[in-house]
């Protein structure tokens, strides 16, 4: 008797009769999710809690250790090429910005990699070659001692 019912039952979902009453995921998750009401509340709220101490927590991390800069660097304006550091920008834009009305000074920058000790990644140098008397006087942030053309060296935080 139940073999016939259950061969009976197979062949009326093969049918589609029974469709109304097959199990669905999304049918499967709202009967789940509302089927302990507490449960779920407690899920949202927790969940809705931790972002919003991830976002206080990155809220003061931002506030208290990313410099806002100075009142210079708001005036400031840095371009590069748009494939690299490494690429410069063509010479004939340097010209083209400086006959831009309000502009100060143009500094061109070249980037080089540079190697301290060995070739370990830790000791690679990150530098920018710029021309010092120009570069000096646009960031007057800088108090250096007179630095002669290609004797030296300056290092730190601009």
């Amino acid at each position: 008797m139940l073999l016939a019912l259950g061969r009976i039952h197979l062949l009326l979902a093969a049918a589609g009769s029974l469709r109304s009453t097959s199990m669905t995921l999304t049918r499967f998750v709202t009967k789940n999710a509302f089927r302990n009401k507490r449960r779920s509340t407690l899920t949202v709220l927790s969940i809705a809690f931790s972002l919003l101490l991830l976002t206080l927590m990155m809220t003061i991390w931002r506030a208290f250790y990313l410099d806002q800069g100075s009142a210079e660097s708001s005036e400031r304006l840095v371009t590069r090429h748009r494939v690299s550091l490494t690429f410069s920008l063509p010479g004939f834009y340097r010209e083209k910005i400086r006959a831009i009305p309000g502009v100060v000074s143009v500094v061109p920058v070249s980037w080089f990699g540079g190697i301290y000790k060995d070739q370990k990644p830790e000791n690679f140098l990150r530098s920018l070659a710029p021309i010092p008397r120009n570069f000096l006087r646009l960031f007057a942030i800088c108090r250096c001692p007179k630095i002669r053309p290609r004797h030296g060296s300056a290092t730190g935080k601009v």
